[in-house]
């Protein structure tokens, strides 16, 4: 009842399309919004061994990173005995890998208890430059949710230059390319997620394909482009409204006064 009159339905991703078209909503209103990402504060420009020296990191490791709420609904009790494993594995292989958690939650004092001894790093929130170092200077981006419409994080991670390694569900899936920038892994599949991890930091030359990947297909995703698409779909809705009460604009942009904020994006008011 409340959808009804709307023209258009924004969703983050265009796996909910389905979804939301099984509670009643009209598909045909539906449009996934074009995602897009801060290029200049998430760059591979802000790499640098220093971060892990301040946080007490080592510096010469592999480094895996999570970065959101360390919650149960980022499915990381998945994760956890994924790590267990890859832990294991690169010990007996003669690797070195760490695993650093960026964020804080309810499940991060249990996740934090359940891998001592297994090179788990937690650092707890992080923001603004150091939050852009901690991103550039890891080698791979783990985000094991099922449940995220579009998961803001994995782009922030490419962006970075990290391949991203992400399961089949939700909307995370559509903002990388399986293969090029990262791996799309199955939820109920923790072998495969730890042969993906293991492989990934036994294979230098693959990250760094991965990594110039990432960077270029994230430059197809800035915030300007993004916001341009979800500004067509307003004036795609205003002229069918137009229409349906007989009146044809003259010009598409005629009853709209373009406005720059102060970040020089461009907006609209009518």
């Amino acid at each position: 009842a409340f959808y009804k009159p709307f023209q258009t339905i924004f969703t983050r991703s265009k796996s909910y399309i389905t979804s939301l078209g099984a509670i009643g909503l009209d598909e045909r209103k539906i449009v996934a919004l074009k995602p897009g990402v801060d290029t200049t504060t998430f760059s591979p420009q802000f790499r640098t061994d220093r971060i892990w020296e301040a946080t007490g990191v080592p510096t010469s490791s592999v480094k895996a990173i999570f970065v959101g709420r360390v919650s149960v609904e980022k499915n990381l009790p998945m994760l956890t005995p994924i790590w267990k494993q890859v832990h294991e594995e690169c010990r007996r292989r003669g690797l070195d890998a760490d695993l650093v958690i960026v964020g804080d939650g309810p499940y991060r004092a249990r996740m934090q208890r359940d891998l001592r001894g297994c090179r788990a790093q937690f650092l707890g929130f992080r923001h603004g430059q150091e939050l852009s170092e901690l991103y550039a200077s890891a080698d791979m981006f783990l985000f094991p949710s099922i449940t995220d419409t579009m998961g803001q994080v994995v782009m922030e991670g490419q962006a970075a230059g990290l391949p991203v390694l992400v399961t089949e569900m939700g909307g995370p899936k559509e903002v990388m390319e399986d293969g090029r920038t990262g791996h799309v892994l199955g939820h109920k599949n923790p072998e495969q997620w730890v042969d993906a991890i293991v492989a990934l930091i036994a294979d230098n030359a693959r990250r760094a394909e991965m990594s110039r990947a990432a960077i270029e297909a994230m430059q197809s995703c800035s915030l300007e482009q993004s916001f341009e698409e979800f500004w067509a779909a307003h004036e795609i809705a205003w002229r069918q409204h137009l229409a349906t009460l007989g009146i044809t604009p003259k010009d598409d942009r005629q009853a709209f006064v373009e406005v720059r904020d102060l970040s020089g994006v461009k907006a609209a008011s009518v």
